[in-house]
């Protein structure tokens, strides 16, 4: 016999064996014996999670505003340090890039997960720091 055929036979007893054991809804998860809450435990309820950023939904304030500064901001056009990690090189390539993400932030994946949220508070941060320094 294979040891495939051996898997195969030792999964199939396994599923056999859990189907005939007895699981109760509330007591027993994968067949063992939850704990009791004792009068010391808080339950507490879980709340829904709510995506602020579902299609056709309006980015929050905080969102707006950097979107408005960044359109409206006398952005360099020269290299510059973005953070302390990265350069931007071409500052045009990565305005547009910043503009097309901002375009689409309702199913960009950038926008949902706030890379570009960070990016655009980072060229703020930059764009504060350099007025600060002139």
């Amino acid at each position: 016999m294979s040891w495939l055929n051996k898997l195969k036979e030792h999964i199939e007893k396994k599923a056999s064996q859990q189907s005939d054991a007895e699981i109760k809804p509330g007591k027993d998860i994968v067949g063992e014996k939850m704990p009791e809450p004792t009068s010391g435990q808080v339950e507490t309820e879980l709340q829904p999670v709510v995506n602020v950023n579902r299609l056709g939904d309006p980015p929050p304030d905080a969102d707006q505003e950097l979107v408005d500064w960044f359109l409206s901001a006398d952005l360099p056009s020269e290299p510059f340090e973005l953070d302390q990690a990265r350069r931007v090189l071409n500052p045009q390539v990565f305005y547009n890039a910043l503009r097309l993400e901002i375009a689409s932030r309702w199913k960009s994946p950038r926008w949902k997960c706030g890379a570009t949220q960070y990016d655009l508070q980072a060229l703020k941060t930059y764009m504060q720091n350099k007025m600060e320094i002139l």
